[in-house]
């Protein structure tokens, strides 16, 4: 169960400070870059191992998700096409995921 208040609690610090008290875990690879400055994700992560080329877990893991879950997927690196597209993304905002920004 999601301790809805501690979210709260932690959304008032940094990652990097989170990262720390955390002993030094769960950062993200310093590759994944947001789209804009301006961009930022908070919430609890929803973790999906998939792999390249096949986005079945995906659909799956949207079965699962609850509003305001981050999902954080590992496609292995695969960069020849994208296991994300707009079926998903029509699901995913029926869940009631989403982006907000400036």
């Amino acid at each position: 169960m999601i301790n809805k208040n501690l979210c709260l609690q932690l959304s008032q610090f940094g990652s990097a400070s989170i990262y720390e008290a955390q002993g030094a875990t769960g950062a993200l690879d310093s590759g994944i870059k947001p789209l804009s400055h301006t961009m930022q994700v908070f919430g609890p992560a929803f973790t999906v191992d998939i792999r390249p080329g096949d986005n079945l877990m995906l659909h799956y893991a949207l079965l699962h998700i609850q509003p305001g879950d981050v999902l954080v997927v590992d496609a292995k690196g695969f960069i020849e096409a994208g296991p994300w597209g707009d079926i998903l993304t029509e699901q995913a905002m029926v869940k009631g995921g989403g982006w907000t920004g400036d």
